[in-house]
């Protein structure tokens, strides 16, 4: 698998001679970096890659990558990334830092939280506001949460977050209490 609009590093292994392999990608022979790596950038989902690795004009490995565009990331709290659901107190207090993943993507970026707003509301009135700054919950608003009943909402709004060029983040999710 390769992806759309970045740099996909690959590697060839199991070899020490890589000054005697030829590697070519669509017919096209490319140049190994050191340690037998190249890179691959696809600019669109419909391109498919084939690379060749030969020796003595014999090719040992064939094989064709497809492209697929990086899903747009997704933020919530906890490893598991819960938003927009119903927590109770003891998850919320387990799952205090927000986290960024991208769904069925292998590609590692690097992307963090560095503020978000937080609301408290009980039925339509709010309890509390409070601006955070980095991407984990502080005593403070813990204990804010501590308190809360059934039924009333936390919102986590205008999160901003570092990462590429281009990182979209989803703006806002709502937790409600169990």
């Amino acid at each position: 698998m390769v992806y759309v609009g970045v740099d996909n590093i690959l590697q060839i292994t199991g070899t020490k001679n890589l000054d005697r392999l030829k590697i070519s990608i669509n017919d096209t022979e490319q140049k190994f970096k050191k340690n037998g790596l190249f890179v691959l950038r696809s600019a669109s989902e419909a391109s498919t890659f084939k690379i060749k690795l030969s020796s003595r004009s014999k090719i040992l490995v064939e094989k064709v990558f497809n492209s697929r565009k990086i899903l747009n990331p997704k933020i919530g709290l906890g490893a598991r990334s819960l938003a927009d659901t119903t927590l109770s107190i003891q998850e919320i207090l387990a799952n205090n830092k927000l986290l960024i993943h991208i769904p069925d993507c292998l590609y590692h970026f690097y992307m963090q939280v560095v503020r978000f707003d937080l609301t408290i509301y009980s039925g339509n009135k709010i309890i509390n506001s409070i601006s955070v700054k980095g991407n984990r919950l502080s005593h403070v608003e813990l204990d804010l949460l501590k308190n809360l009943k059934s039924g009333d909402k936390i919102a986590f709004e205008n999160i901003r977050a570092t990462g590429p060029e281009d990182t979209r983040v989803k703006n806002f999710f709502i937790i409600i209490v169990k």
